[in-house]
């Protein structure tokens, strides 16, 4: 089992820069396993993960966004080979990148990651898909709600099928929907 998040690293009395954190549960203890330091000398950046998705033993994917407080953010993941955690290069399109859930559709080559983004010139988010096709992640496109913001929380697939369904919100602030999607 893996949990995956944050930790404030205390560099001096007044720089608490936060990084990315991992925990593995063996069966009998929970452990620290190291991630790569993504690091920034910006009091207010950030380095989060808000999913995990575990396919085996050696390949396992977290998700999140980095960036600085009240700016923009990109999307940040990283990948578990059964040794030790490395950043993967993702599309971060527009600002506010965010990446909320992860799923695999059954094969080591083809996995899901959902979230928001928002487009360049844009004030309201858009969904944000991405797949990884075995090699790199890829923007796959996904439809938005007419008007508002729309943004994709968690991604499922069943096993054995190639079809990943996506669940998230779209609306206006204060009067928001639900948004249901799945591949074509």
């Amino acid at each position: 089992m893996w949990i995956v998040g944050t930790y404030e690293d205390e560099i001096s009395s007044t720089f608490f820069p936060n990084e990315t954190h991992s925990l593995h549960w063996n069966g009998s203890t929970w452990s620290v396993v190291p991630m790569p330091l993504v690091g920034s000398s910006n009091v207010n950046a950030f380095f989060q993960f808000n999913s995990i998705q575990v396919n085996s033993p050696t390949d396992v994917w977290a998700v999140g966004a980095r960036g600085v407080t009240d700016s923009s953010s990109s999307t940040l993941i990283e990948h578990w080979n059964g040794k030790a955690w490395s950043i993967v290069p993702s599309p971060a399109p527009g600002s506010g990148s965010d990446l909320i859930g992860v799923t695999t559709s059954n094969a080591a080559n083809d996995v899901w990651a959902v979230g928001s983004y928002e487009p360049a010139g844009a004030t309201q988010a858009q969904t944000l898909t991405l797949n990884w096709n075995g090699t790199a992640w890829v923007t796959v496109a996904s439809p938005n709600a007419s008007s508002g913001f729309s943004s994709l929380d968690s991604v499922a697939t069943t096993p054995g099928a190639t079809i990943v369904q996506a669940v998230g919100a779209s609306g206006a602030s204060g009067a928001t929907n639900p948004l249901a999607m799945q591949n074509g």
